[in-house]
């Protein structure tokens, strides 16, 4: 469903669908969706290697630094995570309120 952010009818469709296959246009946020009609937040979820190319690191954290200037400090992300030696960048996303998810895949050896 797509709807315009002020229309009462699309706030209801939204609300109904609890966000889910929803957008609108015309605005950053749905007015009757604040307080009085509720929609559940999606977080945002990535998923990094340490062993992907730098641009990778790079590409995240450029996501990361827009959605949390777009959105603000509220908005759920998470980092579903390989590796354990870069720890800057663990510091880095932890100070960004990231919550980091530590993957170590089973089937990794098996394509080594």
């Amino acid at each position: 469903f797509i709807g315009n952010s002020v229309s009462t009818f699309s706030a209801l469709q939204i609300a109904m669908r609890q966000g889910k296959n929803s957008s609108w246009y015309n605005s950053r946020s749905v007015p009757l969706l604040n307080g009085f009609l509720q929609a559940k937040v999606i977080p945002i979820v990535y998923t990094y290697t340490e062993e992907s190319q730098a641009m990778g690191k790079i590409l995240l954290k450029a996501s990361i630094t827009s959605v949390r200037q777009t959105f603000g400090m509220d908005i759920g992300i998470h980092v579903i995570y390989h590796g354990t030696e870069d720890r800057m960048f663990m510091y880095w996303l932890e100070k960004r309120k990231v919550t980091i998810h530590v993957h170590e895949p089973k089937w990794l050896p098996m394509i080594e």
